[in-house]
Protein backbone atom coordinates (compact mmCIF):
# COMPACT_ATOMS: atom_id res chain seq x y z
CA UNK A 1 0.00 0.00 0.00
CA UNK A 2 1.75 3.43 -1.07
CA UNK A 3 1.20 6.31 1.48
CA UNK A 4 -0.67 9.38 0.09
CA UNK A 5 3.41 10.86 -0.42
CA UNK A 6 4.59 8.01 -2.50
CA UNK A 7 1.15 8.23 -4.64
CA UNK A 8 1.67 11.99 -5.31
CA UNK A 9 5.34 11.50 -5.97
CA UNK A 10 4.59 8.75 -8.32
CA UNK A 11 1.92 11.06 -10.12
CA UNK A 12 4.23 14.08 -10.15
CA UNK A 13 7.19 11.86 -12.13
CA UNK A 14 4.50 10.63 -14.38
CA UNK A 15 3.20 13.93 -14.80
CA UNK A 16 6.65 15.03 -15.35
CA UNK A 17 7.95 12.45 -18.11
CA UNK A 18 4.81 13.49 -19.64
CA UNK A 19 6.01 16.59 -20.22
CA UNK A 20 9.13 15.52 -21.60
CA UNK A 21 7.53 13.67 -23.80
CA UNK A 22 5.60 16.73 -25.00
CA UNK A 23 8.60 18.69 -24.87
CA UNK A 24 10.47 16.03 -26.96
CA UNK A 25 7.67 15.96 -29.86
CA UNK A 26 8.69 20.10 -30.22
CA UNK A 27 12.03 19.41 -30.65
CA UNK A 28 13.15 21.29 -27.39
CA UNK A 29 16.35 20.89 -25.38
CA UNK A 30 15.60 19.14 -21.91
CA UNK A 31 17.99 19.42 -19.60
CA UNK A 32 16.97 17.63 -16.34
CA UNK A 33 18.85 17.63 -13.44
CA UNK A 34 17.99 17.09 -9.38
CA UNK A 35 15.75 19.37 -8.46
CA UNK A 36 14.38 20.23 -4.55
CA UNK A 37 10.68 20.80 -5.35
CA UNK A 38 10.13 22.97 -2.54
CA UNK A 39 12.71 25.78 -3.57
CA UNK A 40 11.22 25.75 -6.91
CA UNK A 41 7.80 26.59 -5.30
CA UNK A 42 8.88 29.27 -2.74
CA UNK A 43 11.18 30.53 -5.70
CA UNK A 44 8.02 31.33 -7.91
CA UNK A 45 5.83 32.03 -4.88
CA UNK A 46 6.52 36.41 -5.42
CA UNK A 47 6.10 35.84 -8.91
CA UNK A 48 2.89 33.76 -8.55
CA UNK A 49 1.40 35.87 -5.71
CA UNK A 50 1.29 39.02 -7.95
CA UNK A 51 0.56 36.75 -10.84
CA UNK A 52 -2.86 35.59 -8.61
CA UNK A 53 -3.55 39.42 -7.14
CA UNK A 54 -4.89 40.45 -4.26
CA UNK A 55 -8.10 38.47 -4.43
CA UNK A 56 -6.27 35.00 -4.17
CA UNK A 57 -4.08 33.98 -1.16
CA UNK A 58 -1.01 31.84 -2.11
CA UNK A 59 -0.83 29.17 0.75
CA UNK A 60 2.12 27.01 1.00
CA UNK A 61 2.09 23.68 2.81
CA UNK A 62 5.08 22.20 1.43
CA UNK A 63 6.77 18.77 2.53
CA UNK A 64 9.98 19.23 3.83
CA UNK A 65 10.62 15.16 3.50
CA UNK A 66 10.41 15.34 -0.64
CA UNK A 67 13.01 13.42 -2.35
CA UNK A 68 14.57 15.08 -5.14
CA UNK A 69 13.01 14.97 -8.65
CA UNK A 70 14.65 14.58 -12.18
CA UNK A 71 13.35 17.48 -14.13
CA UNK A 72 14.00 20.23 -16.37
CA UNK A 73 14.01 23.06 -14.13
CA UNK A 74 12.29 25.61 -17.00
CA UNK A 75 9.87 23.50 -17.41
CA UNK A 76 8.73 23.11 -13.95
CA UNK A 77 8.45 26.43 -13.61
CA UNK A 78 6.42 26.94 -16.70
CA UNK A 79 4.00 24.09 -15.66
CA UNK A 80 3.82 25.88 -11.70
CA UNK A 81 2.94 28.89 -13.36
CA UNK A 82 0.10 27.86 -15.58
CA UNK A 83 -1.17 26.05 -12.92
CA UNK A 84 -1.58 28.87 -10.75
CA UNK A 85 -3.23 30.81 -13.81
CA UNK A 86 -5.70 27.94 -14.36
CA UNK A 87 -6.25 28.04 -10.35
CA UNK A 88 -6.77 32.00 -10.03
CA UNK A 89 -9.09 31.70 -13.45
CA UNK A 90 -11.22 28.92 -11.74
CA UNK A 91 -12.19 31.29 -8.60
CA UNK A 92 -12.72 34.83 -10.20
CA UNK A 93 -14.36 36.13 -6.95
CA UNK A 94 -11.23 35.30 -5.03
CA UNK A 95 -10.35 32.15 -2.87
CA UNK A 96 -6.89 30.04 -2.20
CA UNK A 97 -4.49 28.49 -3.90
CA UNK A 98 -2.93 25.95 -1.78
CA UNK A 99 0.41 24.41 -2.80
CA UNK A 100 0.86 21.09 -0.65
Amino acid sequence: MLTATAKAQLRQSQKLESIGQLAAGRKQHIQRQPLDLNEIVRNLAKMMGRMLGEDVVLDLQLDAGLPSLNADPSALERVLMNLAVNARDAIPHGGRLRII
